[in-house]
């Protein structure tokens, strides 16, 4: 018995060593098959990196739809990073022209394929799925023993959207009916989505594209595939805040337009009742009219002089002011008169105290609008459209008399 384990041992021991010098000779003959081929030597390297970057190439394709490259090939990725970190340390491994394999891999030629899958993996795989804001990677590449660890938002998140599917599947696997996932799991998917949009809407604070893509999914999932309602409660709630927004615009408009009427309804009654009154004719730019005052004026100290040509010249000076009326101006004469004379008057005042009982129309609306602005304590009306008619009625009857007297 201890013979034939003997035997069997020396076996063993023959045939592994035949498998090794195999190994030896095989590799010999390839190298010697090939004399041609001047980087030999680094072959084996470059064939190691081709087997982690098709791996990790072959998870990426994998996962794709929806994208899970950050949590299901981060082991593929480190392991293809430090593949790519041995290539950019073999300086002391040279191909058959002395020259260092790093340099025949990377800059040897006018492309290097290894870099540019390199790039690819790296920026356009990697990196554009934000993968770094999801696991984080302490890297170790000379013991090789980079470790890696998920956030604690990406593992809440995972957490979450697994009891979502539980629910979803424990429902499902007793019920068919769509609504009775959407009642039994509504509260499950609201507090998955309310983690999300705490996250998503936090500065500075980003998911990596697998957690962005798998709530996209999900939400159109329950929304449009099981055609799931939001929370009733919100609902109402945005319902409520809409109808409390348009009552309070409803109430703004009311207040500013009952403010306009009430602001504009006194000039407004005004306005129509001056439109009823016909209005006097001629032209009141006679008062105004300079030519007219000195035409008055000279008329008036004529008939002064008149007067005082017939008085004696003794008797005391008294000092006479005639002022016309609708005019600042006032005309002084010191014409010698006696005490008991009459009084000279103007023509144009003589000539309206006449047309007073002719404009008896216009002097009741200016008395009206005296009497109304009078009784109110504060108030913006005034009654100067009322004089002005007033005085243009007396000026319609005056003047054609004054003009008579002036012939």
């Amino acid at each position: 018995m201890n013979g034939v384990i003997v035997i069997l041992y020396v076996l063993s021991w023959f045939y592994s060593c035949a498998a090794a010098n195999n190994g030896i000779y095989e590799n010999l003959s390839q190298s010697l098959s090939y004399p041609w081929d001047l980087n030999t030597p680094c072959q084996p390297y470059i064939e190691d990196f081709a087997k982690a970057s098709s791996r990790m190439i072959r998870c990426a394709a994998t996962f794709s739809s929806p994208p899970k490259v950050c949590t299901s090939c981060t082991e593929e990725y480190i392991a293809f990073k430090q593949i790519e970190y041995m290539l950019r340390k073999l300086e002391h491994v040279f191909s058959h022209d002395n020259t260092t394999c790093n340099r025949v891999i990377y800059e040897n030629y006018l492309i290097s394929y290894v870099s540019e899958v390199s790039t690819t993996i790296t920026r356009n795989i990697w990196g554009n799925s934000r993968c770094s804001s999801c696991v984080n990677i302490n890297w170790h590449f000379e013991t090789n023993s980079t470790e890696y660890s998920y956030y604690n938002d990406t593992i809440q998140f995972q957490n979450k959207l697994y009891d979502w599917r539980r629910c979803v599947s424990n429902v499902s696997s007793l019920q068919a009916n769509d609504m009775v996932i959407c009642d039994e799991c509504l509260s499950s998917f609201n507090e998955l989505f309310q983690f999300y949009w705490y996250i998503y809407i936090t500065p500075n604070v980003n998911f990596c594209l697998d957690v962005e893509t798998t709530m996209n999914d999900t939400m159109n999932l329950w929304h449009n595939v099981w055609h799931c309602p939001d929370d009733r409660v919100e609902e109402l709630r945005d319902w409520t805040l809409l109808g409390y927004s348009l009552a309070l615009l409803i109430i703004i408009a009311v207040f500013f337009y009952a403010g306009s009427y009430v602001q504009s309804s006194e000039i407004q009654r005004h306005l129509v009742q001056y439109s009823r009154l016909e209005a006097p004719r001629g032209l009141r730019s006679h008062i105004l009219s300079s030519s007219t005052l000195d035409t008055i004026s000279s008329l008036t100290a004529r008939n002064t002089e008149r007067i005082t040509s017939l008085q004696q010249s003794d008797f005391p000076v008294v000092q006479k002011k005639v002022v016309i009326m609708g005019d600042s101006h006032e005309v002084e004469t010191q014409p010698p008169t006696t005490v008991d004379e009459e009084e000279v008057v103007d023509p144009l005042i003589k000539f309206r105290e006449e047309c007073v009982a002719h404009t008896g129309k216009w002097k009741k609306l200016l008395d009206e609008c005296t009497e109304r602005v009078n009784s109110k304590a504060q108030t913006k009306e005034s009654c100067h459209y009322e004089m002005v008619d007033y005085i243009q009625a007396l000026d319609h009857c005056a003047m054609p008399k004054v003009f008579a007297t002036l012939k």
